[in-house]
């Protein structure tokens, strides 16, 4: 089982904010943190080891929950781990 930490500051002038809200607080979407999460999970160090054989992709994702919006200024905390390989994965 591999598992990695990260985080990322999320600022008001990233890309994924530029002309979306117009008079709204910009919110960061959900398919933003999960693409960090999938590059989190494959720039990991230990996961390196195992993509130098095998191409990674993001397969599924359990026990999901977006608390509250993240927002400007807050810091998006990541946990991954990567509970198992298929056999079946390109390579």
């Amino acid at each position: 089982m591999v598992r990695a930490r990260g985080y990322k500051n999320i600022t008001y002038n990233e890309p994924i904010f530029a002309g979306h809200f117009s008079g709204e607080i910009p919110c960061c979407r959900g398919s933003f943190m999960i693409e960090a999460l999938a590059q989190l999970a494959a720039d990991d160090s230990g996961a390196r080891r195992v993509f130098r054989v095998r191409l990674p992709y993001l397969a599924g994702i359990d026990q999901r929950k977006f608390r509250r919006p993240v927002v400007p200024g807050d810091r998006l905390d990541m946990v991954v781990t990567m509970l198992r390989i298929s056999a079946t994965s390109a390579g």
